[in-house]
Protein backbone atom coordinates (compact mmCIF):
# COMPACT_ATOMS: atom_id res chain seq x y z
CA UNK A 1 0.00 0.00 0.00
CA UNK A 2 1.45 3.34 -1.03
CA UNK A 3 1.50 6.39 1.25
CA UNK A 4 -1.23 8.08 -0.82
CA UNK A 5 -3.54 5.08 -0.57
CA UNK A 6 -3.68 5.17 3.26
CA UNK A 7 -5.46 8.55 3.50
CA UNK A 8 -7.82 7.53 0.69
CA UNK A 9 -8.68 4.32 2.55
CA UNK A 10 -9.34 6.27 5.76
CA UNK A 11 -11.57 8.73 3.91
CA UNK A 12 -13.47 5.87 2.24
CA UNK A 13 -14.06 4.23 5.64
CA UNK A 14 -15.37 7.49 7.10
CA UNK A 15 -17.74 7.92 4.15
CA UNK A 16 -19.09 4.36 4.52
CA UNK A 17 -19.54 4.86 8.27
CA UNK A 18 -21.34 8.18 7.73
CA UNK A 19 -23.71 6.63 5.20
CA UNK A 20 -24.50 3.76 7.58
CA UNK A 21 -25.12 6.21 10.41
CA UNK A 22 -27.55 8.22 8.27
CA UNK A 23 -29.42 5.04 7.28
CA UNK A 24 -29.72 3.93 10.92
CA UNK A 25 -30.92 7.37 12.07
CA UNK A 26 -33.54 7.53 9.32
CA UNK A 27 -34.73 4.00 10.19
CA UNK A 28 -34.91 4.81 13.93
CA UNK A 29 -36.92 8.02 13.35
CA UNK A 30 -39.36 6.18 11.08
CA UNK A 31 -39.68 3.29 13.55
CA UNK A 32 -40.28 5.73 16.41
CA UNK A 33 -43.10 7.42 14.47
CA UNK A 34 -44.66 4.04 13.72
CA UNK A 35 -44.46 3.01 17.39
CA UNK A 36 -46.01 6.31 18.50
CA UNK A 37 -48.94 5.94 16.12
CA UNK A 38 -49.47 2.31 17.14
CA UNK A 39 -49.46 3.35 20.80
CA UNK A 40 -51.98 6.14 20.19
CA UNK A 41 -54.23 3.68 18.31
CA UNK A 42 -53.97 1.04 21.05
CA UNK A 43 -54.72 3.52 23.83
CA UNK A 44 -57.67 4.91 21.86
CA UNK A 45 -59.13 1.44 21.43
CA UNK A 46 -58.61 0.56 25.11
CA UNK A 47 -60.82 3.42 26.28
CA UNK A 48 -58.07 4.79 28.53
CA UNK A 49 -57.34 8.50 28.68
CA UNK A 50 -53.94 9.58 27.33
CA UNK A 51 -52.28 11.75 30.01
CA UNK A 52 -48.73 12.25 28.63
CA UNK A 53 -46.97 11.29 25.44
CA UNK A 54 -46.36 9.39 23.44
CA UNK A 55 -42.82 10.64 23.01
CA UNK A 56 -39.34 9.31 22.54
CA UNK A 57 -37.66 7.97 25.67
CA UNK A 58 -35.20 5.37 26.94
CA UNK A 59 -35.92 2.36 29.10
CA UNK A 60 -33.11 2.03 31.65
CA UNK A 61 -33.97 -1.39 33.03
CA UNK A 62 -35.79 -2.78 36.00
CA UNK A 63 -35.62 -5.25 38.84
CA UNK A 64 -37.77 -8.23 39.67
CA UNK A 65 -39.74 -9.47 36.67
CA UNK A 66 -38.85 -6.41 34.58
CA UNK A 67 -36.18 -6.77 31.92
CA UNK A 68 -32.73 -5.37 32.62
CA UNK A 69 -32.20 -4.90 28.87
CA UNK A 70 -32.13 -1.17 28.13
CA UNK A 71 -33.41 0.38 24.93
CA UNK A 72 -34.75 3.38 23.08
CA UNK A 73 -38.42 3.63 22.27
CA UNK A 74 -41.61 5.51 22.97
CA UNK A 75 -43.39 6.12 26.25
CA UNK A 76 -46.95 7.09 27.13
CA UNK A 77 -48.86 7.61 30.36
CA UNK A 78 -52.54 6.73 30.44
CA UNK A 79 -55.13 6.94 33.17
CA UNK A 80 -54.24 3.36 34.21
CA UNK A 81 -50.67 2.58 33.16
CA UNK A 82 -47.31 3.72 31.92
CA UNK A 83 -46.46 2.00 28.63
CA UNK A 84 -43.05 1.82 26.95
CA UNK A 85 -42.41 0.22 23.55
CA UNK A 86 -38.82 -0.39 22.51
CA UNK A 87 -37.84 0.39 18.93
CA UNK A 88 -36.33 -3.09 18.80
CA UNK A 89 -37.60 -5.64 21.27
CA UNK A 90 -40.37 -5.87 23.74
CA UNK A 91 -42.53 -3.61 25.80
CA UNK A 92 -42.69 -2.52 29.40
CA UNK A 93 -45.99 -1.84 31.10
CA UNK A 94 -46.43 -0.57 34.66
CA UNK A 95 -49.92 -0.44 36.16
CA UNK A 96 -50.32 2.82 38.08
CA UNK A 97 -52.16 1.09 40.93
CA UNK A 98 -48.88 -0.80 41.59
CA UNK A 99 -46.73 2.35 41.86
CA UNK A 100 -45.74 3.10 45.46
CA UNK A 101 -43.45 6.06 44.73
CA UNK A 102 -41.82 8.09 41.97
CA UNK A 103 -38.31 9.50 42.26
CA UNK A 104 -35.36 10.72 40.26
CA UNK A 105 -31.67 9.99 40.40
CA UNK A 106 -28.63 10.35 38.17
CA UNK A 107 -27.77 6.72 38.95
CA UNK A 108 -30.02 3.71 38.38
CA UNK A 109 -29.04 0.03 38.53
CA UNK A 110 -25.38 1.06 38.85
CA UNK A 111 -25.59 3.04 35.59
CA UNK A 112 -24.99 6.73 34.95
CA UNK A 113 -26.01 8.34 31.64
CA UNK A 114 -24.38 11.70 30.85
CA UNK A 115 -25.57 13.21 34.13
CA UNK A 116 -29.22 12.99 33.10
CA UNK A 117 -31.87 12.16 35.65
CA UNK A 118 -33.60 8.78 35.66
CA UNK A 119 -37.35 8.65 36.28
CA UNK A 120 -37.67 5.78 38.76
CA UNK A 121 -40.92 4.04 39.63
CA UNK A 122 -40.88 1.94 42.79
CA UNK A 123 -43.69 -0.57 42.92
CA UNK A 124 -45.55 -1.87 45.95
CA UNK A 125 -43.55 -5.13 45.86
CA UNK A 126 -40.21 -3.24 45.94
CA UNK A 127 -39.52 -3.67 42.22
CA UNK A 128 -37.97 -0.64 40.51
CA UNK A 129 -38.30 0.43 36.88
CA UNK A 130 -36.30 3.27 35.29
CA UNK A 131 -36.81 5.51 32.28
CA UNK A 132 -35.22 8.60 30.78
CA UNK A 133 -37.56 11.20 29.37
CA UNK A 134 -36.95 14.73 28.13
CA UNK A 135 -38.85 16.43 30.96
CA UNK A 136 -38.62 14.06 33.92
CA UNK A 137 -40.26 16.58 36.30
CA UNK A 138 -43.38 16.68 34.14
CA UNK A 139 -43.47 12.87 34.01
CA UNK A 140 -42.95 12.56 37.77
CA UNK A 141 -45.85 14.94 38.38
CA UNK A 142 -47.97 13.16 35.77
CA UNK A 143 -47.48 9.75 37.40
CA UNK A 144 -48.07 11.16 40.90
CA UNK A 145 -51.25 12.95 39.88
CA UNK A 146 -52.64 10.06 37.83
CA UNK A 147 -52.00 7.07 40.07
CA UNK A 148 -54.79 6.04 42.44
CA UNK A 149 -54.74 7.73 45.85
CA UNK A 150 -54.76 4.47 47.80
CA UNK A 151 -51.22 3.49 46.69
Amino acid sequence: MTPTQVPLLIIALFVVEAVLLVVVVIWAKRRQQERMQALVDEIGQSGEKLVLGPEGAMYRGGTGSYSRVKGSGVIALTSKRLVFRKLVGGEVEVRLNEVASVSENRWFLAAYHNGRQHLILELTDGTKVGFMVKDHQRWMEGVRETRPEDT
